[in-house]
């Protein structure tokens, strides 16, 4: 084992809990401690415990303390969950600051400050980087700062849960744990991203029981949060969608829900359009059998029995082990990003980037005259399910401070990710070009 101390290599004193700094390792030996070299803090924060080789996920520390400077307390309390001794707000340089931890004289400031959220979500992160999928630190991480959150920070958690594929297993646990209700905008919004991973996953129209499954288990969450006001309005938004895609577990949910056969939105669509036009006549004769009478035409199970020629006892079986898949497992997948004139963030991201800002009601946003206070705001505001092109024009902006910088790193989990295999493996070019220039960014590059 060993203790840990976090250090600025130019300048020899402790820093602060951040991507930049590095960690000073102090292997623990019979005789005392022996200097052991030093590593980038988010790579060594990779190495601080290690697993069983049964496989069972059991996490051994190979950390007994850590030294450092600010640190938030959600970052800090996963650490201690594994039993780390955590010394905050240390002064000082490595060489003087360890002396005081070996003779017990090393003291600590005052408790750094942050946001509930932030610190909700530093501990959330820092727990799947050990204990991966395990919903007891999702609940753990909502009682110790979930009373603590505004409403507008509970939006920004749903938000969060859409940015990147590593959070969708989150958002079960944040749906179930805050009393918190969205706007029918915002929840059309995350059907649609749903919809198109869904799509992009299995296929548009794709008759197996355990991929539509997928859709309904994520459908019930959005019905969940939707406010009450505008919910009869979204049931039909969805019914209208589960029609177009032949989504026949989804459309079967709805009606239950009671939502309207006869629903015509805004545009003029309606779920009888598509009715009229399927080439599915079981799903075309589930809904207008729904529609004559006013309930459903048996269980829509009859339907995968009829295309897989399974018993009921069966699908019963498989849904039960794909509802403990889908509360564990993420499916977002953000495709590839390759502009015209061969730059990830090139002419054809601007025009993206423009687009979007009209859609937030904010096309003048990247003029010069912008203030650094007005982009810190609007990324705080920003659905990262919106991709990369804004946040990169933001980044790249004159007016834009290193706070923003700092925070767009940590939302994207850039201190987690870069530089490791998953991060040279991943195949979301967006993702790693817009990490790998904030990170340039924050070091000076």
């Amino acid at each position: 084992m060993y203790v840990g101390v976090i250090f600025d290599e130019k300048t020899k004193m402790v820093a602060d809990y951040a991507p930049e700094a590095t960690l000073m390792e102090y292997t623990i030996c019979d005789d005392g401690y022996m200097p052991n070299g030093t590593q980038w803090l988010p790579k060594a924060y990779m190495n601080m415990f290690f697993a069983e080789e049964s496989g069972e996920n059991k996490y051994h520390q190979r950390i007994a303390a850590l030294i450092c400077g600010a640190i938030g307390d959600g970052a800090a309390r996963a650490l201690e969950d594994y039993g780390v001794k955590i010394f905050r707000n240390v002064t000082g340089d490595v060489d003087s600051v360890f002396e005081d931890y070996k003779n017990n004289k090393l003291e600590e400031g005052e408790n750094t400050k942050l946001p509930a959220r932030q610190n909700l979500f530093e501990y959330w992160r820092a727990q799947r980087r050990f204990e991966k999928l395990n919903p007891v630190y999702y609940a753990k991480g909502m009682e110790m700062f979930g009373s603590s959150l505004s409403e507008k920070d509970k939006t920004w958690l749903y938000d969060q849960c859409f940015a990147e594929k590593s959070r969708w297993e989150m958002l079960p646990y944040i749906a179930g744990a805050m009393d918190h209700k969205l706007d029918l905008k915002r929840v059309e919004k995350y059907m649609n991203t749903f919809l198109k991973v869904w799509n992009t996953l299995f296929g548009r129209n794709s008759d197996n029981y355990r991929d539509q499954n997928e859709m309904l288990t994520r459908m019930k969450i959005l019905v969940g949060i939707v406010k009450d006001d505008c919910k009869q309005e979204f049931l039909g938004e969805a019914l209208i969608l589960s029609a177009k895609n032949r989504l026949i577990l989804v459309a079967e949910y709805l009606m239950d829900q009671k939502a309207d056969i006869n629903y015509v939105n805004k545009k003029g669509v309606s779920v009888e359009q598509y009715e009229n036009a399927m080439q599915d006549l079981t799903m075309k004769g589930y809904l207008s059998y729904y529609r004559q009478h006013g309930v459903k035409n048996g269980s829509s199970l009859i339907y995968f029995i009829n295309k897989e020629k399974k018993t009921i006892q069966e699908l019963f079986d498989e849904d039960e082990d794909n509802k403990r898949r889908v509360d564990g497992v993420s499916y977002l997948y953000i495709p590839k990003f390759a502009d015209e004139d061969g730059q990830v963030f090139g002419k054809r991201a601007l025009k993206v980037c423009k687009d979007i800002l009209k859609d937030y009601g904010k096309s003048g946003l990247l003029k010069n005259s912008t203030k650094a206070q007005d982009l810190d705001e609007f990324i705080e505001e920003y659905n990262w399910d919106d991709g990369f092109e804004v946040p990169h024009f933001i980044a790249v902006h004159p007016n834009c401070s290193r706070e923003t910088k700092e925070k767009m790193y940590e939302l994207v989990e850039g201190s987690s990710y870069y530089g490791t295999k998953d991060f040279e493996d991943s195949d979301d070019e967006q993702w790693k070009a817009f990490i790998s220039e904030l990170h340039d960014m924050l070091n000076g590059k």
